[in-house]
């Protein structure tokens, strides 16, 4: 890609790749580029992704005891989630003339990823807590098992440096519309709906838990325009170059 399909080659070649900025949100993404002719190359990108976390608040909710007294509701909750995706990009490099290994691309890009994700809420107060509770506990703890389908559509753009090594690096970014989807698996919990857990868990992470951006991503993703960026590390192949 760019300078990694600069050299006029007898023959189609690939790379095997490896997406480094990925790890910084526990995942772990293999990449495969096959190189044709006229600067374009075809993507593939596959992930796994797993992590768990932990948070507690003091104020998930509040409720009256039986002298009129405000008494808050403290949470305790834990998630952990595994999910695999794979992405798929059709690319054109353009390459500048005074650096013939370097060089900018462009594509098309599409992708879909599954993510499972299991959580678990303790919820404490000095006492019973009431069925009239206000805040963000809703009508109860949120234990439960969902599942999120990603998909996404969009362009793909980036930046391909070569070197006189056989490891190479890449930078892309991709502005695409996601459609997203949530399908919940009630484990432990006395939620009318699907609809109302899911309301009730963003309402626990906007308002009263203070998740990481992972976590953040699996529950507060909603179908719309996002943002994939990324950094790739390639080992570079051998071509023969043509006489």
């Amino acid at each position: 890609m760019g300078g990694l399909s600069a050299v006029t080659l007898t023959s189609v070649w690939a790379q095997w790749g490896w997406c480094a900025s990925d790890v910084a949100a526990n995942q772990f993404t293999a990449v495969r580029m096959v190189a044709g002719e006229e600067n374009a190359s075809t993507v593939l990108r596959a992930s796994y992704a797993f992590g768990k976390e932990s948070m507690s608040t003091s104020e998930l909710g509040w409720f009256y005891d039986s002298s009129g007294t405000w008494q808050p509701v403290s949470g305790d909750l834990d998630l952990s989630w595994r999910g695999a995706g794979l992405e798929f990009a059709y690319r054109k490099a353009y390459e500048p003339e005074s650096r013939p290994f370097n060089g900018f691309f462009a594509g098309i890009h599409a992708s879909l990823r599954h993510v499972v994700s299991a959580c678990s809420e303790v919820a404490m107060a000095d006492g019973a807590i009431p069925a009239q509770v206000y805040g963000a506990y809703g009508q109860a703890p949120a234990t439960h098992v969902m599942n999120a389908t990603i998909m996404g559509v969009g362009l793909e753009l980036g930046w391909a440096l070569a070197t006189e090594r056989r490891v190479a690096l890449e930078f892309f970014v991709a502005p695409i519309f996601q459609g997203v989807t949530r399908f919940y698996r009630e484990t432990d919990s006395k939620w009318n709906s699907e609809e109302a857990l899911d309301a009730g868990m963003v309402n626990r992470l906007r308002a009263s838990y203070a998740p990481r951006s992972v976590a953040r991503g699996i529950y507060l993703r909603q179908t719309g325009p996002w943002l994939r960026f990324g950094t790739v590390l390639y080992v570079n192949p051998q071509p023969t170059p043509k006489n």
